[in-house]
């Protein structure tokens, strides 16, 4: 086995890479300028927060709609939007054809139940694919 010795070769490469470091950390150093710039977006952002926090809570106080009128509905899409929030309702949605029994939950969507209908087990129970209990 090599003995340990001292390598001045390590020590040189050593030094480079931590001189490149400090070289790196000081060229790229923000100016003053710049910080101030950094701040003045901050403070437009924060502007800008609390102006979107005043409008969501103006958008929580939604109109009763008359679904009967088709201009207040269209009115009504474009005030929202193609995503807008509707709160969901509590319960479930079915959804079925002639193979499958589907009920999904109105919060999360979650499959609650599926069933399958045209087929039962060996003792002559349906086929449930999702049951929650």
């Amino acid at each position: 086995m090599e003995e340990k010795k001292f390598d001045v070769k390590t020590l040189i490469g050593f030094l480079l890479i931590f001189g490149l470091l400090v070289l790196w950390f000081n060229t790229t150093q923000p100016t003053a300028e710049e910080l101030e710039a950094q701040k003045q977006e901050e403070q437009k952002t924060e502007a800008a927060a609390t102006e979107s926090k005043e409008e969501s809570e103006k958008v929580a106080e939604e109109p009763v709609l008359n679904l009967a009128d088709s201009t207040a509905v269209a009115n009504y899409k474009s005030k929202i939007g193609a995503f807008g929030y509707t709160p969901a309702t509590e319960g479930t949605t079915v959804l079925e054809n002639n193979v499958l029994y589907l009920r999904v939950s109105n919060k999360g969507g979650q499959i609650v139940e599926a069933k399958m209908k045209n087929f039962v087990t060996y003792d002559s129970l349906p086929v449930h694919l999702v049951k929650d209990n």
